[in-house]
């Protein structure tokens, strides 16, 4: 049997390395968080996993991130989320945060209408495909069936959200019943997926149980470490961009000593490779439940603004 030669001459990619100089690393693109730029991106080949508490947003974000994408770029994504619920429901919330109303039921001042009805759907099914069968489905099944959607369809689907990984199916017995040893696989799956078809692959997770603390009377649980997230250190080894959602006690001081708005969001960059598609930090964002959508306040002129693509951005100074 032939070995395979993995190894390159490095002159055969000088042109590579030339360009590497005159452009610098590449960014990923652009979500539409003005404020979040300069840490965050979404590149193609790579991994983003984003973890936080439960009902601390990070889906609703997910979801946002994902809607911003394909109105700024046309992207398209393939969705797992037994988390989220049926396929009609994942497609539900995908729909109103689309329309910038609370739910698709038509039922309030908050809801969507039949023109926005109809235009979500178009908007759905040109640019997500959401998985419907939950049962025995493994890593390698997931990206297998992205395959075979960009084949039926010849079409590129750029990110892939699985949320979270502990819904798939585990066959741990080839781990030696080990969980982290499974964990430490699918991840690995993830990042060669993303690497062999340059696509953006997000993966969402849980923390596990937290001891509270008690600050005035008031029970509290602080910002979670990667190295907390459900099923081991290997999400913090072998993630590249990982992501913290955290939603902050209303009322609780912060840093600087000032309470929180009961609609904060921080959103905390805990690792970011590779290097150039952001930074580490955090930045505080507000969600809006009439709109179901995240905005941004600007710390000088107070003035509010909803994500937006840089086209948008770039108008405003004209």
């Amino acid at each position: 049997m032939a070995t395979r030669n993995i190894f390159k001459k490095p002159s055969t990619f000088f042109d590579d390395i030339d360009n590497l100089r005159e452009y610098g690393e590449e960014k990923g693109v652009y979500h539409g968080f003005q404020s979040l730029d300069d840490y965050i991106s979404f590149k193609e080949g790579c991994t983003t996993i984003i973890y936080g508490a439960p009902y601390s947003g990070k889906s609703q974000f997910t979801f946002e991130v994902l809607v911003n994408l394909s109105e700024y770029y046309g992207q398209r994504h393939a969705i797992y989320s037994p988390e989220t619920g049926s396929k009609e429901r994942i497609a539900a919330e995908v729909m109103a945060v689309f329309c910038r109303k609370r739910n698709i039921f038509n039922d309030s001042e908050y809801s969507i209408n039949e023109r926005m009805f109809e235009n979500a759907k178009d908007f759905l099914d040109k640019h997500f495909f959401i998985a419907e069968d939950y049962e025995g489905i493994t890593v390698e099944d997931f990206f297998s069936s992205i395959e075979s959607i960009e084949s039926e369809y010849n079409i590129k689907i750029n990110n892939s959200v699985i949320d979270h990984m502990g819904l798939l199916n585990q066959d741990l017995s080839s781990f030696g019943g080990r969980e982290d040893k499974w964990i430490s696989h699918a991840l690995k799956v993830v990042n060669n997926d993303a690497l062999k078809n340059n696509r953006h692959n997000i993966v969402v997770a849980h923390v596990i149980s937290q001891k509270p603390i008690i600050t005035n009377g008031v029970s509290w649980f602080p910002p979670a470490h990667p190295r907390e997230i459900a099923g081991g250190q290997n999400y913090f080894r072998l993630g590249q961009q990982i992501i913290l959602v955290y939603r902050p006690p209303a009322n609780l001081p912060d840093e600087t000593g000032v309470p929180y708005e009961e609609n904060a969001v921080i959103i905390s960059v805990r690792k970011s490779k590779p290097k150039g598609i952001g930074k580490l930090g955090q930045v505080k964002i507000f969600y809006d439940w009439k709109t179901n959508r995240y905005y941004e306040i600007d710390s000088i002129t107070q003035d509010i603004s909803y994500a937006k693509s840089k086209e948008v951005e770039q108008k405003k100074l004209f």
